[in-house]
C-alpha cells in the first residue's frame, strides 16, 4: 500500500511540477516580449526626438543597445542610416509591413518568426515630423529556442525539484499509511494516535462490521449448538423408534424359536412381526428421507409437476385406508381468479418446478394423517389453489384438531400430540416433519390452522 501511495503520488507532483514550470516560462516569456516591445518603444522615441533636432549626426556618437539594430528610412523607403549594415548594398523598405504601417498610423510595431534559427524578431517603426521613419528592431530567441538555451540549468532545477518531489511523496505515503497500521482491528481504534478525523469513516465501518461479524459468530454458534441438540434428540428418538419394534419382533421370534406359541396362534403373531417389519421399513425410509432434505442432495431431478394431477392420484392411493374408516375424501380445484375447475371436465395444469417424488409425499402424508386422526365418518377435502406465484396445497379434515400450542411442534421429528392416539392409528412420527422439510426443500413453507366448525387446515405453499 505504501509503494502504491508513493508511487502515484510522486508521478501526480512530479507532472505538477513539470507543467507547472511549462506554465511559468509561457508566462514569463509572454510578459518579456510585452517588456521588450514597451522598451523598444521608448528607445524609439528617444531616438526620434534626437534625429528631429540633430539629424543623422545624432548616429555619430550613438552607441546601441546590444542586439538592438537601428534603420532609419525616408519617405520613399531608402535606407538613410543602419546601424548593423552598408546601406549602400540595401534594398528599397517601403513595402515592410511595419513601415506601412508607420506610415498610415504615425507608428507600428511587429514580430516576425524564424523557423530556421528558431528566432523572433520585433520591429518597432516611428514617423517622424519630416516623413522619414525610425525603426528599431531587436532579435531573441523563441521559447523552443529559450528552452534548449537553457537546458543545462532548466534540467539540473527539474533533477532537485525530482528528489524534493521523491523525498516529499516518501513522506507522505508512510504519514498516509501509518495511522491505518496503527488500527487495532478488533476494537476499532487508533492506539495513541490523534487527530485522523479523515479516517474516522473507516473505523466507524470496521466497527460496525465488527458488530456484525460477531452477531454471526453468535447466531452461528447457537445454531451449532441447536443443531446439536436437534441430533442429538433425533439420535435418542430414533434409537427409541427402532428399538420398540424390534424388541417386539424379537421377542415373538425368541417364543416361536421355543415352541411357547401355540400352531394356532402362529399366523396372529407371524402378522405382528410382518406389521412390526413394516413399521421400521417405514421408519427407516423416513430417516433417509429427512437426511435427504437436510442435506439438501443436489442429485434430486426436478421437473415440472403438476399438483392437480398429483392431488387425485394421491387420493385414489389412500382410497382404501379412508374407507376403512369411512372417512369420505374430496378435491377441490380453484384457478387464479378464484373460481372452482370442475375436474370431471378438464384437470387443469397447475404446476410447479420440483420432485415429484417429494412433493407426492408431501401431499400423501398432509392427507393420510388427515384421515388416521379424523372422526369417524368423517371427511378430508384436499384443495389446490393456483396463487399469482405459488400454488397452495390445502388438506382439511374433521378431526380432533390440535391445540394452539402444538400447532408449530407438530412439524418436529417424532413430536405427537396424543401420544396414545398416535400408538392406536401407527405411523413413525416423522409424517409432518418430513412435509416441512420438502417444503423448505422447494422454498416453500407449511404451518396449520384451525378448520370453521371443527378439525385442522394444513396449509402447503410452493413457489411456481
Amino acid at each position: 500500500m505504501v509503494k502504491k501511495i508513493f508511487r502515484n503520488t510522486f508521478l501526480t507532483s512530479l507532472v505538477a511540477v513539470i507543467l507547472s514550470v511549462g506554465l511559468i516560462l509561457f508566462i514569463f516569456y509572454g510578459y518579456f516580449e510585452e517588456q521588450l516591445v514597451a522598451n523598444l518603444k521608448a528607445e524609439g522615441k528617444l531616438l526620434a526626438n534626437g534625429v528631429k533636432h540633430a539629424g543623422i549626426e545624432y548616429f555619430e556618437n550613438f552607441e546601441p543597445t546590444e542586439g538592438m539594430r537601428i534603420t532609419w528610412i525616408d519617405q520613399d523607403g531608402e535606407v538613410l542610416y543602419d546601424s548593423m549594415a552598408d546601406i549602400s548594398s540595401m534594398d528599397n523598405h517601403s513595402q515592410r509591413e511595419e513601415i506601412i504601417e508607420a506610415f498610415e498610423k504615425g507608428e507600428a510595431d511587429t514580430i516576425r518568426h524564424s523557423d530556421t534559427l528558431a528566432e523572433r524578431t520585433i520591429y518597432y517603426a516611428k514617423l517622424l515630423e519630416d516623413n522619414t521613419v525610425i525603426r528599431i528592431s531587436y532579435g531573441y530567441n523563441t521559447m523552443v529556442g529559450v528552452f534548449f538555451s537553457m537546458l543545462q540549468p532548466v534540467l539540473l532545477g527539474m533533477l532537485i525539484l525530482s528528489l524534493a518531489v521523491y523525498v516529499v511523496s516518501s513522506y507522505t505515503a508512510k504519514a498516509v499509511v501509518k495511522p491505518i497500521n496503527e488500527i487495532d482491528i478488533e476494537s476499532g481504534e487508533i492506539q495513541e494516535i490523534k487527530g485522523y478525523d479523515e479516517i474516522k469513516p473507516l473505523l466507524k465501518r470496521i466497527r460496525r462490521q465488527n458488530l456484525q461479524i460477531d452477531t454471526k459468530v453468535r447466531q452461528l454458534k447457537r445454531e451449532h449448538e441447536r443443531r446439536e441438540d436437534f441430533r442429538r434428540e433425533f439420535t435418542a428418538n430414533v434409537s427409541h423408534e427402532l428399538k420398540t419394534p424390534l424388541t417386539s419382533i424379537s421377542g415373538i421370534s425368541e417364543m416361536m424359536l421355543n415352541g411357547i406359541i401355540k400352531e394356532d396362534d402362529i399366523p396372529e403373531f407371524a402378522g405382528n412381526i410382518n406389521k412390526e417389519a413394516s413399521r421400521l421399513i417405514s421408519l427407516v425410509n423416513d430417516i433417509i428421507l429427512i437426511s435427504e432434505l437436510e442435506g439438501n442432495e443436489q442429485y434430486m431431478q426436478k421437473e415440472e409437476v403438476n399438483i392437480a394431477e398429483l392431488a387425485a392420484s394421491v387420493i385414489k392411493r389412500l382410497e382404501i385406508p379412508a374407507a376403512k374408516r369411512h372417512v369420505k375424501m374430496s378435491l377441490s380445484v380453484v384457478d387464479r381468479d378464484g373460481k372452482e375447475v370442475n375436474i370431471q371436465e378438464h384437470m387443469p395444469e397447475m404446476t410447479v418446478f420440483g420432485v415429484y417424488n417429494m412433493i407426492e409425499q408431501l401431499i400423501f402424508n398432509l392427507s393420510d394423517n388427515a384421515i388416521k386422526y379424523n372422526k369417524e365418518s368423517g371427511s378430508v377435502n384436499i384443495i389446490v389453489t393456483e396463487c399469482k406465484k405459488t400454488v397452495k396445497i390445502t388438506v382439511e379434515d374433521t378431526g380432533i384438531g390440535i391445540a394452539d400450542e402444538d400447532k408449530k411442534s407438530v412439524f418436529e421429528r417424532f413430536y405427537r400430540v396424543d401420544k396414545g392416539r398416535s400408538k392406536e392409528v401407527g405411523g413413525t412420527g416423522l409424517g409432518l416433519s418430513i412435509v416441512k422439510h420438502v417444503a423448505l426443500y422447494h422454498g416453500g413453507g407449511v404451518h396449520a390452522e384451525d378448520r370453521p366448525g371443527g378439525g385442522t387446515r394444513m396449509i402447503a405453499e410452493l413457489p411456481k
